[in-house]
C-alpha cells in the first residue's frame, strides 16, 4: 500500500517538477527494490524529494520576487504616501473634521 501511495505520489509531484531524469531514476529505484522485495523506508524518500521540490519553488519564487520587486515598492510607496497625505490633511482640518478624518 506503501509503494503504491508513493507511486502516485512521484508521477503527481514528476508532473508539477516537470518530470526529470532524477525523478525517473528513483522512481525506477523504487520499483526495482520493491519488486526484489528489499525493504526501503519510502517516507525518507518522500521527504527527499519534498526537500528538493520545496528547493526548486524557493528559488522561483526569488526570481519573481526580485524581478518585479521595484514595482511592488513602487505600489507600497504609493499607498504610504497617500496615508501620509490623508493624515496631514486631517491634522489640518482643526475641529471640524469630515467623515474621513473620524
Amino acid at each position: 500500500m506503501k509503494f503504491l501511495l508513493l507511486f502516485i505520489m512521484s508521477i503527481c509531484f514528476s508532473s508539477v517538477v516537470s518530470a526529470n531524469e532524477k525523478t525517473t531514476v528513483i522512481i525506477g529505484h523504487v520499483i526495482t527494490q520493491t519488486i526484489q522485495g528489499n525493504d526501503m523506508d519510502h517516507s525518507e524518500i518522500l521527504t527527499n524529494e519534498l526537500k528538493s521540490i520545496t528547493h526548486q519553488f524557493t528559488l522561483s519564487l526569488m526570481e519573481t520576487l526580485s524581478r518585479n520587486l521595484p514595482v511592488i515598492l513602487d505600489g507600497v510607496s504609493s499607498t504610504i504616501r497617500l496615508e501620509v497625505d490623508d493624515l496631514y490633511k486631517c491634522s489640518l482640518q482643526g475641529d471640524y473634521q469630515n467623515k474621513d478624518c473620524r
